[in-house]
């Protein structure tokens, strides 16, 4: 993979980041995207995670950002064996619309 397609992908990311700051998800889908409801525990404790509980009801909802969970979203095994330049990805990334 050239180096402006690796421009490109980082820029992309750096974006949704930039957009994903606005934006909240609940605890089922943050504990989905982190790996599971004890990393995102772990996260919450160390503070890389920012998540609210609004007061004044005993059912409210967790709320947390969506861009720190993106941050910490657990990598997928499958994915982590390959470099990004490996033949085998090229699905993987063509499923993204990048090509190779």
């Amino acid at each position: 993979m050239d180096a402006i397609t690796k421009d490109i992908i980082v820029r992309k990311y750096l974006s949704f980041l930039r957009r994903a700051e606005k934006h909240d998800v609940s605890w089922k889908k943050a504990a989905v995207l982190v790996g599971g409801e004890k990393r995102l525990e772990r996260l919450m404790a160390e503070g890389r995670v920012r998540f609210n509980k609004p007061e004044g009801a005993a059912n409210t909802k967790w709320r947390f950002n969506l861009a720190d969970i993106v941050k910490n979203a657990r990598t997928d095994a499958d994915l982590t064996r390959f470099s990004i330049d490996d033949p085998r990805m090229k699905p993987t990334l063509a499923s993204f619309g990048v090509s190779v």
